[in-house]
């Protein structure tokens, strides 16, 4: 996705019948890559699981969106966070 062709992108992720947790991720960072934050939100919420990848993605979007909604939603998830995403420098 990182030429924009973000059509393409979908259309070959949702034709997928059994998705990778890093097809998610690859999704959720073109939809960031190309402005398109409610998007990474809808399919975080879709995410069985999802590891710190896709909350860094996810709070990456709410950041893009600066709205109360996306705030409260990065306060829901922080709370969610295993206790294990403490140890990690990435989060």
């Amino acid at each position: 996705m990182k030429c924009g062709d973000v059509a393409h992108a979908e259309a070959l992720f949702y034709s997928s019948k059994e998705k990778e947790l890093s097809s998610y991720g690859a999704m959720m960072k073109g939809y960031v890559d190309n402005n398109l934050p409610e998007k990474v939100i809808d399919l975080f919420n879709a995410v069985e699981n999802p590891d710190d990848v896709h909350m860094l993605l996810l709070f990456n979007s709410c950041a893009q969106l600066k709205t109360k909604e996306a705030l409260d939603l990065v306060k829901k998830i922080s709370k969610q966070i295993p206790k294990s995403f403490y140890s990690n420098p990435h989060l």
